[in-house]
């Protein structure tokens, strides 16, 4: 509302509350009308904010009933001040329960103040006027009755009056934004009542102030150490320490039993904050949103079972060490952490993280950021999904900790200085999918320098679908252990099976690069869901088996460079391969399309002549090694049968006998035939 203040008000006699605050009523050169000392039936005036230029009036003292009097001369541009020269008018009002003078320039006051009459006074606010000492013989009235004193943003300086001390009554007491940096705080050790308090010093009894509910000692030249005994007022909602000269820690000592701080502000000063395995639980502490260059935080072990704010990792931009855990933080990692839009990364300078057995859930995100995190500690939460391939950038890692997760599904570490023997941990990671560890320099896996035989305890990794051991020196057969990784089989309640043909929910095989003998297993067109076959770069002999002919998933086969032979499988899914005579180079006996040699040819009879002199005749050797085993079976049932039949044994001596006798009588009977036949008789 613009516009003045009409004189036809004075003929409201009975008026008792009038409340012109916030209206534009004056302006430069604009006093305070005197009319309204004539409604002396008021008691509430309110003329705060109204833009009124010049002195205070002293007809204001005639108001005798007057009970609450607000001339704050705030507005908002500040263009127009009121000032108060003279404010002994002020003894005329006995009534008077709260007054403000704010901004009315009381530092130029010159007239004494008569007190004797303001035995009613409650609330008392004289901020703002520039004020430079505290003299209690022309500014406090009945100590005893006031409750509420605001001296805030004056030049205060030097000793705070004992009298100040007699105030007993007093809950709210503003010192803020003065210059009491050698304050006497004695006086105030017997405000029992005291609720609120801006301040200008810490003293160690404040602890006897147990009904404190609002602490701010902001703005300050406040020096040395926050004292423990801070930590006792439980009653604490809002602590403002910040814009002074602290030093020294703040730690859980501090708050520990402020279980209902709600704000708090230590920016500004030398602190430094400890707060590892302090209660300050269950709902995540909302001072620290006003916190500002942080580098340092702990607060693991503090009971807080909450979501993580959105506007954590914002507040913390500039931290360099941060350990939330043990708790129960729950939610989830944002999708990004990139500094690029209004979601915000790790921050730059972070080195290490620590937010370790909570709750957290939902997948990392794409990109940490943090380029000089060395220590990341994910350990017991909820975190699924896939590992993304941006920490194998982070290139000063030394510690990654992602067990007890819903992760782990795909582990994509290629490329890094990783180094030592092969990677026990992985044997905690059940669920694992897919490995991929190649390029580093571990003793294991594609492209390293992995020797020996494939290692037995991959079987316990019973969720492995993918696994790639090509590029190694591994010798030996296929161990028959793998038939235990149960996502590779498609009936996984079923018996174990004991070959590598069983795993028919295999979809990619590669153990090229080896060192592997014998032959292809003929069953391994089972492998029905296998797209990719890799076994080049071996010594595998024998035939090619034709039930690869019959595999209609596969896509990629590579048989190269090994000793196999024969006749190559034609037809069905073999027939489409691209570029299928590249499959089959480097097995000189091969024949048939799609290579140029013709299996009925000259030089495929050579080759087989030379692969006779190099190999047994294993069908020669099984036929021998049948007939001795028939030999001495058929003795054995002979003898067997003559030990135990007697009937047969008896017929058998007596058929004996017989045909003894009978070779006897025609030997005799040709011996005496032959001396005639001799002599011509």
């Amino acid at each position: 509302m613009r516009g003045k203040i009409g004189a036809s008000l004075i003929v409201l006699h009975h008026l008792k509350y009038l409340d012109l605050s916030g209206n534009n009523l004056g302006g430069v050169g604009v006093p305070l009308p005197r009319f309204l000392g004539s409604l002396k039936s008021l008691i509430y005036l309110n003329l705060s904010s109204t833009n009124f230029d010049g002195t205070v009036t002293p007809q204001l003292g005639n108001l005798s009933r007057l009970q609450y009097l607000d001339i704050n001369s705030c507005w908002n541009d500040n263009a127009n001040d009121m000032q108060s020269k003279d404010i002994s008018w002020l003894q005329r009002l006995p009534l008077l329960r709260a007054l403000s003078l704010r901004e009315c320039r009381l530092a130029f006051t010159y007239a004494p103040i008569v007190h004797s009459n303001l035995t009613s006074l409650e609330m008392v606010d004289l901020s703002d006027n520039g004020l430079d000492t505290l003299n209690p013989t022309k500014w406090f009235w009945h100590p005893s009755t006031i409750r509420h004193l605001d001296l805030t943003n004056n030049n205060i300086v030097g000793l705070l009056p004992d009298a100040v001390g007699n105030m007993t009554s007093l809950e709210v007491l503003r010192l803020g934004g003065n210059q009491l940096s050698d304050v006497k705080v004695s006086p105030l050790k017997n405000l029992c009542n005291l609720r609120e308090l801006a301040f200008g010093g810490i003293p160690n009894w404040i602890n006897r102030w147990t009904n404190l509910s609002v602490l701010q000692l902001s703005s300050n030249r406040l020096v040395g150490s926050i004292p423990q005994e801070i930590g006792m007022l439980s009653k604490l909602r809002i602590l403002y320490l910040d814009d002074n000269q602290f030093n020294g820690y703040i730690s859980e000592e501090h708050l520990a039993n402020l279980a209902n701080l709600e704000e708090l502000d230590l920016s500004y000063n030398s602190l430094t904050a400890y707060f590892p395995r302090c209660k300050m639980g269950p709902h995540f502490p909302l001072w620290l949103k006003g916190q500002r260059d942080v580098i340092f935080l702990d607060i693991s072990d503090a009971g807080i079972v909450d979501d993580l704010p959105d506007w954590f990792w914002t507040v913390f931009s500039n931290i360099q060490y941060m350990n939330i855990s043990c708790n129960k933080i729950s939610g989830r990692l944002p999708r990004t952490l990139d500094l690029t839009g209004i979601l915000p990364q790790l921050p730059r300078h972070l080195a290490e993280l620590d937010i370790s057995k909570n709750s957290l859930s939902g997948p990392l995100p794409q990109k940490f950021g943090g380029p000089f995190l060395t220590d990341l500690l994910l350990s017991e939460n909820h975190i699924s999904g896939t590992i993304p391939s941006y920490i194998c950038q982070l290139q000063l890692l030394s510690v990654l900790d992602l067990a007890k997760n819903h992760l782990m599904s795909s582990l994509i570490l290629h490329n890094n200085n990783l180094s030592g023997e092969f990677p026990l941990f992985l044997l905690s990671c059940p669920q694992l999918i897919l490995l991929d560890l190649a390029h580093n320099i571990y003793v294991g896996l594609r492209n390293n320098v992995f020797s020996g035989s494939i290692p037995v305890e991959l079987k316990d990794l019973g969720y492995l679908q993918f696994l790639d051991l090509a590029h190694n020196r591994i010798s030996g057969s296929i161990p028959d252990s793998l038939a235990t990784l149960k996502a590779m089989t498609q009936d996984q309640a079923g018996e174990i099976p004991n070959e590598i043909t069983s795993l028919v929910g295999l979809m990619s095989l590669n153990i090229s690069h080896n060192q592997l003998s014998g032959e292809i297993p003929e069953k391994i067109g089972q492998l029905q869901s296998l797209e990719s076959l890799d076994l080049s770069w071996n010594k595998l002999s024998g035939q090619i088996p034709s039930s690869l002919s019959g595999m209609t998933m596969l896509s990629k086969l590579n048989l190269s460079y090994n000793n196999l032979s024969g006749r190559i499988p034609s037809g069905n899914q073999l027939q489409t391969l691209i570029d299928p005579a590249s499959s089959y180079i480097g097995n000189n006996y091969l024949c048939g399309p799609p290579v140029s040699r013709n299996c009925s040819g000259p030089e495929m009879a050579m080759a087989r002549g030379h692969q006779d002199e190099h190999q047994p005749d294993s069908d020669v050797s099984y036929l021998y090694l049948g007939m001795a085993v028939g030999f001495v079976f058929a003795l054995w049932v002979f003898f067997v049968t003559f030990l135990f039949v007697r009937t047969w044994r008896a017929a058998y001596f007596q058929m004996f006998d017989k045909l003894q006798c009978r070779l006897e009588t025609s030997v005799a009977a040709n011996f005496r035939r032959f001396p005639g036949k001799l002599y011509g008789k």
